[in-house]
């Protein structure tokens, strides 16, 4: 019968873990999504699961959510409403002259994470430049 009523614990606890996360707002539900692919290389033009390139991980990331984004960091930056101060899974957009060349998601404290490059995984990094604006989906 203990055997029973761990069972039991332990799926009131799955439970209550996934309410927890349904509670949360997509973009917090994309970010986690996205730094569930930790690790995964960068491939250019790669849409995931298992290799990304920078629109590719934010896409599937607000996909497995719900939500559609555009291939490319420049479309996502058309689709989206600018913001001015960023909440955690919001996406970031860096640009040079006017041209949106690079997406990811906002992890908080002046931090994005991102597939940045060929031969750097998947992961987190603090935002290296001033010329970012911010989008949500």
């Amino acid at each position: 019968m203990a055997h029973v009523i761990s069972t039991k614990k332990a799926g009131a606890k799955a439970k209550k873990k996934k309410a927890r996360k349904r509670g949360l707002p997509t973009r917090r539900r994309a970010l986690l999504k996205a730094r569930s692919r930790t690790g995964a290389p960068y491939v250019y033009g790669g849409n995931g699961p298992r290799a990304f390139d920078c629109s590719g991980l934010t896409r599937w990331a607000y996909a497995k959510v719900g939500k559609y984004l555009p291939r490319t960091s420049s479309a996502q930056a058309g689709a989206v409403k600018r913001i001015r101060s960023p909440k955690r899974g919001d996406l970031v957009f860096f640009h040079n002259r006017g041209r949106v060349y690079h997406v990811g998601l906002y992890a908080g404290k002046n931090r994005v994470f991102h597939a940045s490059r060929p031969g750097k995984p998947v992961g987190q990094e603090r935002i290296w430049t001033s010329s970012v604006f911010f989008g949500r989906a």
